[in-house]
């Protein structure tokens, strides 16, 4: 049995956003109008998963920031992964 590796990204959300219940979208890109917040992924079946006890869920995500996320997980993992699934396993939408 192999342990399970966690690998973290530092992303940027709107606390305001977050509590209006719509959705969960942060961001790669750093602002001095966001909290930034370590989200947390695991490795399962060539998808990276974020761990399920996130406090949100990420719903909605851009194109860039999907695509840097998938990046950095790839390299620090070395594996060629090729999507992301939110807490629940579900698809993350991307605008």
């Amino acid at each position: 049995m192999s342990d399970t590796v966690i690998y973290e990204i530092k992303l940027w959300h709107d606390l305001y956003e977050t509590t209006m219940g719509d959705g969960y979208y942060p961001t790669t890109t750093a602002s001095n109008d966001f909290e930034n917040i370590i989200v947390l992924f695991v490795l399962e079946n060539y998808d990276w998963h974020q761990c399920p006890d996130s406090t949100y869920a990420i719903t909605t995500l851009s194109h860039l920031s999907y695509n840097t996320i998938l990046t950095t997980l790839n390299k620090k993992a070395d594996v060629n992964a090729v999507r992301i699934l939110n807490k629940y396993g579900s698809s993350i939408r991307i605008l």
